[in-house]
Formats: structure tokens, C-alpha cells, sequence
């Protein structure tokens, strides 16, 4: 119900790319970075770019905490693919 929400708003409609048989939390941090990543690119303001870099390593760190705990408990590599948080077109 909160994916349908988000995803009919203008504002966060362009950032949504993932589908909505996912956990919210995830579908967050999604949004979050396609959002900076934008930003990455477009933003002309330093202080913007740094704080998009800074959150852009931070899911990074995330997704390596994945595929190690992932692996260290025997998940299977596609269901680790399916918990990383990836930049979509």
C-alpha cells in the first residue's frame, strides 16, 4: 500500500524503480539512492555532491556486509543478489 503511494506521488515517481514485492526498508534505501546518485551527476553545489559520495559509500559498505553475511551463512547467491541495493534503469 505505501509503494502504490510513493509511487503515485510526482516528486518520488522518477526514483522508484524497484518492485513493490519488496520490503519497505528496502524500497527506501532504493529511493534514496537513485536519488543521490542523481544528484551525483547534476548537482553543481559541492556540499551536495560530498554528502551524495559520502551516502553513495555508505550503501556500498552495505552491500559488501550483504554478500559477506550472506556467505558466511550459506544464502544462496540469489537471494543475495536480490538483498543488494543497486542503482536501475
Amino acid at each position: 500500500e505505501m509503494f502504490s503511494i510513493l509511487k503515485n506521488k510526482r516528486h518520488f515517481k522518477n526514483f522508484i524503480t524497484t518492485k513493490p514485492d519488496k520490503e519497505l526498508e528496502f524500497i527506501c534505501h532504493s529511493i534514496v539512492n537513485n536519488f543521490v546518485v542523481k544528484k551525483i551527476h547534476y548537482s553543481s553545489n559541492p556540499a551536495v555532491v560530498m554528502t551524495a559520495y559520502l551516502l553513495t559509500k555508505q550503501t556500498e559498505l552495505e552491500n559488501i556486509f550483504r554478500i559477506i553475511e550472506g556467505v558466511r551463512y550459506n544464502i544462496p547467491q540469489k537471494t543475495i543478489l536480490k538483498n543488494l541495493i543497486i542503482k536501475e534503469n
